[in-house]
């Protein structure tokens, strides 16, 4: 038998592919539990919004961009907005900086103001209408976002974590 980790209260040993399934869902669940009770959770929550608005305001214009893009494009708007050099209104400051981000790669429509307004309002709905779970969810991806990752990495590496051992190496 090969030498026991502890990980997350368990030990990891040789565990077969569905013990391996069972433990990753644990471990992450453990994570986001974590995330949400991280004094930076309310970051991870607007970087999210921020994510999904992006996306829209985009999509509002008929383009799309590769999700890595997206990510940076968000941090950077997210960041600039709550800038303590930005005296003004954060979402009004989003909302000029997402435009700016826009309009350098598409002519933006006399109405873009309207439409972004409405992708504002539109995030507010859904996040209305998500359950707890979708929301953490989500928050969990701006999470690893944040991190250069995606939940495919993070499978990755924390099956590296349960095969390898705690630091993720292999002894």
């Amino acid at each position: 038998m090969a030498d026991e980790t502890k990980i997350g209260g368990l030990f990891t040993g040789d565990l077969d592919p569905a013990e391996q399934e069972a433990l990753l869902t644990r471990i992450k669940v453990m994570e986001m539990t974590d995330i949400a009770e991280d004094p930076d959770f309310e970051i991870y929550r607007l970087y999210s919004d921020v994510i999904q608005i992006l996306k829209n305001a985009y999509g509002a214009v008929g383009m799309g961009r590769p999700l890595y893009q997206v990510h940076t494009d968000a941090m950077d708007i997210m960041l600039r907005s709550l800038s303590s050099e930005n005296e003004g209104d954060p979402e009004e400051m989003m909302k000029l900086l997402i435009r700016e981000n826009v309009s350098r790669l598409r002519e933006l429509p006399e109405d873009y103001g309207a439409q972004l307004d409405g992708i504002f309002k539109k995030r507010e709905e859904q996040k209305d209408r998500m359950t707890a779970e979708e929301f953490l969810r989500e928050v969990f991806s701006a999470y690893l976002a944040s991190r250069d990752m995606n939940e495919a990495d993070w499978v990755v590496e924390n099956r590296h974590r349960i095969l390898g051992g705690e630091n993720g190496e292999n002894e």
